[in-house]
């Protein structure tokens, strides 16, 4: 539910391009998106019913997800 996200956003104080929605579900997690907030999966433990493409976004592992914040800082 994006309403969630939002919810949080304005909890925080912060937009959505200050942060980044690191998850393992596409259902739960995709959704934050709809708001801006860049999203990364972690596929260790993927919970993927829809079958969602990922290779438009952001995923791996722990390693990959440090590189990826790494990059942020750039």
């Amino acid at each position: 539910n994006p309403t969630y996200f939002k919810d949080v956003l304005a909890t925080l104080g912060i937009s959505a391009e200050e942060c980044v929605m690191v998850g393992n579900d596409t259902s739960d997690d995709m959704c934050a998106t709809a708001l801006g907030i860049p999203v990364f999966f972690l596929t260790h433990s993927l919970i993927n019913k829809s079958n969602v493409d990922l290779t438009a976004y952001p995923h791996g592992d722990f390693a990959d997800l440090l590189k990826y914040i790494e990059g942020l800082n750039k």
